[in-house]
């Protein structure tokens, strides 16, 4: 039976970055006519036009649900696996993550060879790589230090202490930024996957129904890596399924102050699996 992936992909506000997702969903070689869903986040009357209009208009067969709230990354993810169920979707190898990306053409290729290793995992990371060329996988190979979780508590404590920790992590990055990426190259299990894309397995499916999602957003790296982990399994990084990141297009539409925020949220229930 011929291996067919499926795609969930979050639109919130730049429609203009959707299409050219599905666009490059549609360009992989020899991806046939994969089923594609974007769930819209709520998003503002003009921007859900746009990629209504062509979404109805274009051949590509891509499922358009709209939300009437903004749930939230996971949460929309989650919606859109809801409707896969509903209409029977087969659920194993569904690609899901944010919008603004672009799949290399040897996405499917490179998946297909490699399927019978990939199965044995519930979540594949792929090799996500932003336009200025760096790597953001492995997000993290094996744990994080004391000091650094320390310095999270720093950052959470105080929204102007966090403005301060960022400058001197900006000043002090080349060496005190994490290394994990620089393993870029070598496929392996890790204990998180950057959030921008995940693609899950049958083996997922057969534990879960959904992803493990508390929180509005930020911090999926963190649940998603207790959801396997803490059931006996692993996260595996294949560096030949190549997705290129527009990181944080759509985040960037939120205020600072307000991302910080959110982000400490998140923290506040994420850090009892630190």
């Amino acid at each position: 039976m011929k291996l067919e992936l499926k795609f969930v992909l979050v639109n919130f506000n730049n429609s203009l970055l959707t299409i050219d997702a599905i666009k490059s969903i549609y360009n992989i070689k020899g991806i046939g006519s994969p089923f594609v869903i974007i769930v819209d986040n709520n998003s503002k009357v003009e921007d859900y036009e746009i990629l209504c209009n062509f979404i109805s208009e274009s051949n590509y067969g891509a499922v358009l649900l709209k939300l009437n709230d903004n749930v939230g990354y996971f949460k929309a993810i989650n919606e859109g696996l809801k409707k896969m169920y509903s209409i029977g979707i087969d659920m194993r190898d569904v690609v899901v993550g944010n919008n603004d990306v672009k799949f290399s053409d040897t996405f499917y290729e490179f998946y297909s060879d490699k399927i019978s290793e990939l199965s044995k995992y519930p979540v594949i990371s792929p090799n996500i790589i932003t336009l200025d060329g760096v790597h953001q996988n492995p997000h993290v190979i094996s744990g994080i230090s004391s000091f650094r979780k320390f310095v999270y508590k720093l950052y959470f404590s105080s929204y102007y202490l966090s403005v301060l920790i960022n400058i001197v992590a900006y000043i002090t990055a080349s060496f005190t930024k994490r290394k994990d990426t620089m393993l870029h190259k070598k496929s392996g299990a890790v204990l998180q996957g950057y959030g921008a894309m995940y693609i899950l397995t049958k083996k997922f499916f057969d534990h879960f129904e959904y992803l493990l999602a508390p929180v509005f957003l930020m911090g999926e790296e963190y649940f998603i890596s207790h959801q396997v982990y803490s059931n006996g399994m692993k996260i595996f990084y294949e560096p030949s399924l190549i997705v290129y990141h527009r990181e944080h297009a759509s985040v960037g539409k939120l205020y600072t102050k307000k991302m910080w925020k959110i982000t400490r949220n998140s923290y506040y229930i994420y850090k009892d699996y630190l």
